[in-house]
C-alpha cells in the first residue's frame, strides 16, 4: 500500500536562466498522522493480459521495453525488444491488447543485446508516430511505422556509428530533432567531440562534427559525467547537457551547430556529491511552463530547478559607462526587465550566484566571439 507522506521544503537559490531549487525531504515513518483516505479508484490496479513480463522470460539486463503512443491515438502503448524480434502490446483504452510480433528482426537472436546495441523509439520521419531505432554492431538500422497497424521491415540508415570506432559503453548515442524539422536526427559523443547525422526521412545524412567539447579527450566520461540531448530552451531544438564537476553545462543548438557551452546551473555536479549510481538526475516539466526543470533525486532528498527565460545583455555598458557595443532584437513575445547600475552593482556585491552566472555569460560570448 502506498502512503501519501508529508514533506519539508527548504527552499535556496540556483540557476537554470534565473530558477529555484526545491528540496524534498521526506518525514517517513516519523509522522505519525493517518495518511488520508484513497478512494477506490486510486488504490486499485487493472491486470491486463500477461506480456513482456518476467514468467514470460522477460528480463531488465538482457531486454528493451518501451512505454510510447506508437499510432498517434494518444494513449501509451507498450514495446518491446525481445529475443525473437520486437513486440506491441496496443493500448485498448481500459488494457492492453495481447502481444503481437511486430518486427521479426532486431531481437536478440538476431545479434542485437543489451550489450552491443542500444534500441529505442524516435520519429525519424517526420510523420508523428514513433519508429524503431537500432545501433547495432555494424550500422543504424531504422523500422518505419506503418500507417496502419505495425511496423515496416527493418533498413540500415547509416553506417557511421559503428564498432569498434563507437563504443557503447564510453560514448554517448541519442535521437533527438537537433534542426527543428520534426524528424529526429543522430547525435554522438565520442573521444573527440559531438557529431551530428541529420535524418533526411529516408536515411542519415553522414556525420558532421557540430561541437568540440563534452567528449572523453576532454574528461566528460559516461561513468562520471552523464550527457543528455533535450531542448532546455522551448526553440524545438534539442540542445546538449552535460552534468559536470562544478554544475550543468549546455551547448544551445542553432540549427546547423551547437554553441559554445554554458553553465546553467551551479548545482548537482560532483563536486556537490552527485554520483552516476547512487543519484538519478533528469530533466522533466514539473511546472507546466514548456520548458523542462532539472529534477535531481539525492541522499537528502529530492531538488528541483525550475527552468525558463534567462540571460542579460548590456551589463558591460553599465561597468564601464560606455554605449552598448551590439543591438539586442527579440525573435518572439519576451519580457524585459531594465535595472540601473546602482541595482547592478549591488546584485553583483550581494549575490555570489549571479556574479558568478555573469562572468560565465561574459566568457562564454568571449569564446564564442574568439572563434568566429
Amino acid at each position: 500500500m502506498f502512503h501519501k507522506s508529508r514533506h519539508r521544503v527548504v527552499r535556496a537559490s540556483g540557476q537554470i536562466g534565473i530558477c529555484t531549487i526545491i528540496t524534498i525531504a521526506g518525514c517517513g515513518d516519523g509522522d505519525s498522522s493517518a495518511p488520508p483516505t484513497e478512494s477506490e479508484a486510486q488504490n486499485s490496479i487493472t491486470r491486463g493480459p500477461e506480456g513482456l513480463s518476467f514468467n514470460q522470460g522477460w528480463r531488465v539486463d538482457q531486454h528493451v521495453r518501451v512505454a510510447r503512443d506508437v499510432d498517434a491515438d494518444g494513449k501509451v502503448d507498450l514495446v518491446g525488444f525481445g529475443n525473437d524480434g520486437v513486440w506491441l502490446m496496443a493500448n485498448q483504452g481500459n488494457s492492453f491488447a495481447a502481444p503481437t510480433m511486430v518486427v521479426a528482426g532486431l531481437g536478440n537472436n538476431q545479434g542485437f543485446n543489451n550489450t552491443n546495441s542500444i534500441r529505442t523509439l524516435a520519429d525519424v520521419n517526420g510523420d508523428g508516430r514513433p519508429d524503431l531505432v537500432v545501433f547495432g554492431p555494424s550500422s543504424v538500422q531504422v523500422s518505419l511505422k506503418n500507417p496502419g497497424a505495425g511496423y515496416g521491415a527493418p533498413s540500415v540508415w547509416s553506417t557511421d556509428y559503428s564498432a569498434p570506432a563507437w563504443n557503447f559503453t564510453q560514448h554517448v548515442l541519442a535521437v533527438a530533432d537537433v534542426d527543428a524539422d520534426g524528424k529526429a536526427d543522430i547525435v554522438g559523443m565520442d573521444d573527440w567531440g559531438v557529431y551530428v547525422s541529420r535524418s533526411l526521412g529516408t536515411s542519415f545524412e553522414p556525420k558532421r562534427l557540430w561541437l568540440h567539447d563534452f567528449n572523453n579527450g576532454s574528461g566528460w566520461t559516461v561513468g562520471q559525467y552523464p550527457r543528455l540531448v533535450i531542448d532546455i530552451n522551448n526553440d524545438g531544438r534539442a540542445d546538449v547537457v552535460g552534468f559536470g564537476s562544478a554544475g550543468v553545462w549546455a551547448s544551445l543548438s542553432t540549427g546547423t551547430s551547437f554553441a559554445l557551452k554554458q553553465m546553467v546551473s551551479q548545482n548537482f555536479g560532483s563536486n556537490d556529491g552527485w554520483q552516476v549510481g547512487p543519484h538519478l538526475r533528469v530533466f522533466a516539466n514539473v511546472d507546466g511552463d514548456r520548458y523542462p526543470d532539472i529534477v535531481g533525486i539525492g541522499v537528502a532528498g529530492i531538488f528541483v530547478a525550475h527552468g525558463g527565460p534567462g540571460g542579460v545583455f548590456g551589463e558591460m555598458a553599465l561597468v564601464d559607462r560606455t554605449p552598448r557595443l551590439a543591438t539586442a532584437l527579440a525573435e518572439g513575445h519576451c519580457r524585459l526587465l531594465a535595472i540601473n547600475r546602482s541595482a547592478f552593482l549591488n546584485l553583483v556585491k550581494h549575490s555570489r550566484r549571479f556574479a558568478a552566472s555573469l562572468l560565465a555569460a561574459v566568457s562564454a560570448r568571449a569564446r564564442y566571439a574568439a572563434s568566429r
